[in-house]
């Protein structure tokens, strides 16, 4: 699963705190998301 590799990449890249890897790996998703939506609508 994707996800849960990229969660781990960020868990190692924060100094394995979860909660921080969790945070960050989110706003990444969410941040994605919006571009994706912007490129969308030109």
């Amino acid at each position: 699963m994707p996800a849960a590799a990229h969660l781990h990449h960020h868990f190692i890249r924060t100094g394995g705190n979860p909660r921080q890897a969790h945070i960050l790996a989110w706003t990444k998703f969410k941040a994605s998301q919006v571009c994706r939506h912007r490129r969308q609508r030109g």
